[in-house]
């Protein structure tokens, strides 16, 4: 047996895919992998199949038939060395977030992934507005991923790009429960600087929120220090920073999206109840 891998390119129309896979349906072959993926008119057909010895009346026949479909085609052999270094290697789904996705953030994306020898397997387009998004699944080292996670990370800041890394697997489709923080992620505000600022305390609350931040007090300690300031404060002061809440540009879609899917969703947040479950 001989693994072949096809490539098939060009105008996209209905019944390429069926007319070939007919022709490699009589030839008893064995599907190993297939990719397809249309973008805008243009069709991306790419199998890796194995036939018997009797290669070459079938690679006629796909031929002929791609040409009369008016598509290109194009196959090799493939070396059995090329699947044994793939042994050992983890699959990863690494997803991008950003406002607008840009070539340069993705250069620098994919530069961290190639200084580690993590190879793109494929890459789709999960959303385009409000938010930009897109899936690379990856072949890696599991060693070096703590490695790629922490040069990622340094490049939040400058690249305006958020990511995730997930081990790519049945598990990771099977998630039916959704937690997001609400300060900063599900709303633009943190809710106790806004209630400050009512107050006339925002200056002296952002003081003990940055000495916390860098490891002078610990939560619970700036939590309480942070909240006596609060002391005093109307009740209507609630309803006021309600009625000033952003919610994260995509966030209603996303929910909306999520719930219409069946998943449960849930917010975690050291706000006040006042505010959070309202917007719940």
């Amino acid at each position: 047996m001989e693994s072949i891998l096809i490539q098939v390119t060009g105008v996209d129309n209905p019944g390429i895919t069926a007319e070939l896979m007919g022709i490699l349906g009589k030839a008893k072959a064995r599907m190993l992998n297939i990719q397809q993926v249309v973008v805008g008119k243009t069709l991306s057909l790419s199998l890796q199949v194995s036939l018997s010895d009797q290669t070459h009346p079938v690679l006629k026949d796909l031929l002929f038939k791609a040409h009369e479909l008016g598509v290109h085609l194009d196959f090799q052999m493939l070396d059995e060395s090329i699947e044994e270094k793939s042994e050992g290697l983890q699959r990863y789904a690494l997803t991008l977030l950003a406002s607008e996705l840009r070539p340069e953030a993705l250069h620098q994306v994919t530069s961290v992934l190639a200084k580690h020898n993590w190879n793109i397997d494929t890459i789709s387009s999960l959303g385009e507005r409000p938010v930009s998004c897109l899936e690379l699944v990856l072949s890696a080292d599991p060693s070096t991923l703590d490695a790629v996670k922490s040069e990622l990370v340094s490049l939040v800041g400058d690249s305006g790009v958020d990511f995730a890394i997930q081990e790519e697997g049945l598990l990771r489709r099977a998630k039916r429960l959704v937690v997001l923080d609400m300060d900063s992620t599900l709303i633009q505000q943190e809710i106790i600087d806004e209630l400050a600022a009512l107050h006339g305390v925002k200056d002296k609350v952002s003081e003990i929120t940055h000495r916390a931040m860098n490891g002078e007090l610990d939560f619970e300690q700036s939590l309480r220090a942070r909240v006596g300031l609060l002391k005093g404060a109307p009740e209507s002061v609630f309803t006021e920073v309600r009625s000033q809440i952003e919610l994260t540009e995509g966030a209603r879609r996303f929910c909306r999206v999520l719930k219409r899917l069946g998943y449960k969703l849930a917010v975690i947040s050291g706000g006040f109840i006042e505010v959070v479950g309202p917007i719940a």
